[in-house]
């Protein structure tokens, strides 16, 4: 989203903005238990489930990239209360993607339903809505 169809949809004033940041993403496979997480510089990204959730979903404890993809946003301290079922701030009655691959599915990624629960998975050629997140 950095360049492309996506960025051409945003005015001038706004790219003009928008800073650069570094975020951290599983970008081997989810399956991998132990991959490493690598660091990209984006200015428009999705959210990655560390970023939306306090602590990772017990049942996928054993890898140990899930909670090491950033820490969770401010916005949603005290809010996100449920890391594998609904909360009331995430729904907004669409489902919508993460960039977090699913730890259990090397072909599947992670979206936050239309409940607002940020555990569900699905391939990539599946239509879903894409929240960009930037900072100024």
């Amino acid at each position: 989203m950095n360049s492309g169809e996506i960025w051409n949809l945003m005015t001038s004033d706004f790219q003009s903005k928008v800073k650069p940041v570094r975020k951290l993403t599983n970008n081997v496979d989810g399956t991998d238990k132990n991959a490493a997480v690598t660091a990209t510089s984006d200015k428009l990204f999705m959210l990655s489930y560390s970023e939306i959730i306090e602590t990772p979903y017990s049942g996928w404890s054993g890898y140990s990239w899930i909670g090491n993809e950033g820490t969770q946003y401010e916005a949603f301290k005290g809010k996100v209360t449920n890391n594998y079922s609904g909360n009331d701030c995430l729904s907004v009655g669409v489902a919508w993607w993460e960039r977090s691959l699913n730890p259990s599915a090397s072909a599947l990624f992670l979206y936050v339903n239309s409940n607002g629960d940020p555990s569900y998975n699905y391939v990539a050629m599946n239509s879903n809505r894409v929240c960009p997140a930037w900072c100024f």
